[in-house]
């Protein structure tokens, strides 16, 4: 249910596409995006492409077939067996581990820095929109701290696999303000509602990053120290 009252509020931004059986169907932005890169994807390949969804869009460069009969079609080959045992864990890496664990805590200080002082800034433009000169000048402040925010993409992304809602909340709140058809001050003032509450969402999320490495350099550290008596 709570998929279709998010289709049935898109409902003036749907798109009429065929499904795997060539029937028409509707779909979303986002979804449609999705397809879109599916079949970029499938057209670089010259592998065969098997789509046994049973379902959905149909994709091009993909060949709709169902479960069974691809199973039957392609899988008549058995997987060579291996008695090989796993090599071991390697614990004269742990050290490098723990301290590879640290630099990504400090750096999720650092998103959850970032993010309170745009935040902060964001608050300040919702405030005074009507003072134009005062938001641009708030505006070219929060570039620089998105520039900042640059130089931690790789633990960024690992943050935002934790905060999967709030990309959703802003997906949500950009279909609904491209729906509206609003332009002016009215839609710059949803486009900041939404960033704050965004912005909120990954300051939330860098807090329960950092609780995570903290929690898992507790763990590793105990073996170490063992591994140290161990040697001495």
């Amino acid at each position: 249910m709570k998929q279709w009252e998010t289709v049935v509020g898109d409902r003036k931004i749907l798109r009429r596409i065929p499904d795997h059986q060539g029937r028409p169907m509707y779909t979303e932005e986002r979804l449609f995006t999705y397809l879109q890169q599916f079949e970029r994807d499938f057209l670089r390949t010259k592998t065969k492409i098997i789509d046994a969804t049973d379902g959905g869009a149909r994709k091009r460069g993909a060949t709709p077939m169902p479960l069974a009969s691809a199973i039957e079609s392609f899988c008549d080959t058995e997987f060579a067996s291996t008695t090989d045992d796993h090599p071991g864990l390697r614990w004269d890496l742990l050290e490098e581990c723990i301290a590879c664990l640290e630099r990504r805590h400090d750096e999720a200080a650092e998103v959850e820095a970032i993010s309170r002082d745009t935040m902060a800034l964001l608050e300040e433009v919702r405030d005074y929109l009507s003072d134009q000169g005062r938001v641009n000048r708030l505006i070219s402040q929060i570039d620089v701290l998105r520039a900042r925010m640059n130089t931690f993409g790789r633990t960024y992304d690992l943050i935002m696999q934790l905060s999967q809602l709030t990309e959703l909340a802003r997906f949500h709140a950009d279909r609904k303000i491209t729906a509206s058809r609003i332009d002016g001050a009215e839609r710059q003032r949803r486009q900041v509602a939404r960033d704050i509450v965004n912005v909120r969402g990954v300051c939330h999320a860098a807090r329960q990053f950092q609780l995570l490495m903290r929690q898992v350099i507790v763990h590793l550290a105990e073996p170490l120290r063992d591994l140290k008596r161990g040697a001495a």
